[in-house]
């Protein structure tokens, strides 16, 4: 997002100790002037759902009541606390649930943790944790890294039934040559942003407990997966406006557009995490 003024004026003067200058904004003088003098303090405008979960887990039964250094918004709580519900993290009540325990255990959104403990239900919780993993960091593909200003591809080269599963399996594919730069080359993939997913993946398995059998059958698997991603976005469910058109009307309400990039040109619903 476009930064305050005085975030601006404030990077002009950090140029400036190095030595004199000029600065140079690549932007018009009335953006400069449209623009707030402050940032807005970070718990203003930050999901709240971690901050909530934890507090409920501490005894806290009157979030409004918190000694909060700066307050939140109190629609920012409210939303964190549906979140919070549609999760089966806390109950009608307030009080953190056995799920909502185990959310705790993942130190990633609760929304992530929620796709890994559905996936230690099914059986699947190693590839959920890489799955939350994929989902928590920077995309992993070079050609949607360098197209994030658009003007990419007008479509997929490839159909699939899921964005994450064809990560899923370029990443593991990257991972069976011991992630060697060749290989994330050839697959297009961007080799900082594997790093740090396999970072990540790695810190989440070692909390993983497997509860169900793992299926047998491969689309088995990718099913529970699937399954696991909708348990931690239940809220995120889109439909095709029409047959293979990229125009998504969000179950919440609103609309959205497919990623150019996205393997999923044939189904009618879908989950937009």
């Amino acid at each position: 997002g476009k930064v305050s003024r005085a975030s601006a004026v404030q990077r002009a003067g950090r140029a400036g100790r190095t030595r004199a200058g000029h600065c140079v904004r690549l932007y018009t003088q009335h953006d400069f002037d449209g623009r707030p003098d402050q940032e807005a303090p970070e718990i203003r405008r930050t999901d709240l759902a971690e901050t909530v979960l934890s507090l409920r887990a501490s005894g806290v039964k009157d979030l409004t009541a918190f000694p909060f250094f700066e307050p939140p918004p109190a629609p920012a709580l409210e939303a964190a606390e549906t979140l919070l519900r549609r999760l089966g993290a806390v109950d009608a009540k307030g009080q953190v649930t056995d799920v909502g325990q185990r959310l705790l255990r993942f130190p990633v959104h609760p929304r992530q943790a929620r796709v890994i403990v559905e996936g230690e239900r099914r059986g699947v919780g190693g590839d959920a944790a890489v799955l939350a993993a994929l989902m928590g960091e920077r995309d992993i593909r070079r050609e949607a890294r360098a197209n994030l200003g658009g003007g990419g591809r007008a479509s997929a080269l490839v159909s699939g039934p899921s964005d994450l599963l064809e990560l899923l399996e370029r990443f593991r594919e990257a991972g069976r040559s011991g992630f060697a730069s060749g290989r994330m080359q050839s697959l297009s993939l961007d080799s900082g942003a594997v790093q740090s997913v396999e970072r990540v993946q790695k810190q989440l398995r070692r909390t993983v407990r497997e509860q169900g059998a793992r299926p047998g059958r491969p689309e088995d698997v990718e099913q529970a997966l699937m399954l696991s991603v909708l348990a931690g976005y239940p809220d995120r469910v889109a439909r095709r406006r029409r047959p293979r058109s990229p125009e998504l009307l969000m179950f919440g309400g609103g609309t959205t557009s497919l990623s150019e990039f996205s393997v999923v040109q044939d189904a009618e619903l879908m989950v937009a995490v």
